[in-house]
């Protein structure tokens, strides 16, 4: 029973944790809602990207979209997604650019090339997810957005932001991963037009192979009816070779006892 209660309250404990941490009261109320609306273009561009891999599978199976054309969405899906692999280098070039800010205020003191350093490391890191295939760039900002998310948490603990910008940052960056991650796999469900093809010459070869088991079959019942048509044949011709046999075995019969009742 004491077991079931502990239990009870460490898990209550944890729930109050989890809830302090998203609330982020200690978050002052500007940097909140301004972070919050940053989050905006990735959850419409994520959502944007599961009804469109939805549609376009939807035309996919029924020769048309349910509310796109496959070939409106298709571009549609090209516009989005460079805005919000776009999007994504520009935070993080800023995650980097506010050590820049908060090393020239001198908040938590000067830390001069150990604090500078990631001012420049972000934008390397972001800018060239801007010539990767899709997926690799967005694999690349997700692992980016997590990296900074641990240089800031880091950084938190010595002393060079304050207090509540870890728990800032780890909210924001567990929203924008989880729409980095929802882009990647609503894109995964798409098929390509790669896929089509080996689909549609998958069933070609099916098709071909059915066909030809079936003319086999055909012929191999055409094979049958012939062969069962000889051996009728076979077996009526022998018939009547018997009977002349036996004509003329009577009639050789016959001749023989006229002769014997003439002499």
């Amino acid at each position: 029973m004491e077991d079931d209660i502990d239990m009870t309250k460490s898990i209550r404990s944890e729930l109050m944790t989890i809830k302090d941490t998203f609330s982020m009261k200690e978050v002052p109320r500007d940097s909140l809602y301004i972070g919050a609306a940053g989050i905006l273009p990735y959850a419409a561009t994520s959502c944007s990207t599961i009804y469109i891999a939805w549609d376009i599978n939807y035309a996919e199976e029924n020769g048309v979209g349910y509310l796109l054309s496959p070939e409106s969405a298709h571009q549609l899906l090209n516009i989005i997604t460079p805005i919000q692999i776009g999007y994504g280098a520009i935070i993080i070039s800023f995650l980097g650019a506010v050590h820049w800010g908060l090393e020239y205020a001198g908040f938590g003191g000067r830390h001069s090339y150990r604090r500078l350093k990631y001012g420049v490391i972000a934008p390397i890191i972001a800018w060239p997810t801007l010539l990767m295939p899709v997926e690799t760039a967005l694999i690349s900002q997700f692992l980016a957005f997590n990296y900074m998310y641990f240089v800031d948490a880091r950084a938190t603990a010595e002393g060079w932001f304050p207090p509540w910008y870890s728990i800032y940052r780890f909210v924001l960056t567990f929203f924008v991963g989880a729409s980095i991650v929802v882009s990647l796999i609503s894109r995964g469900q798409i098929e390509r037009p790669e896929q089509q093809q080996l689909k549609t010459l998958k069933e070609q070869a099916n098709a071909g192979r059915e066909a030809q088991f079936v003319n086999l079959e055909s012929e191999e019942i055409m094979r049958r009816e012939e062969q069962e048509m000889e051996d009728e044949e076979g077996e009526s011709n022998g018939e009547d070779e018997e009977s002349e046999i036996n004509k003329e075995t009577e009639e050789i019969d016959s001749n023989e006892e006229e002769e014997n009742k003439e002499e």
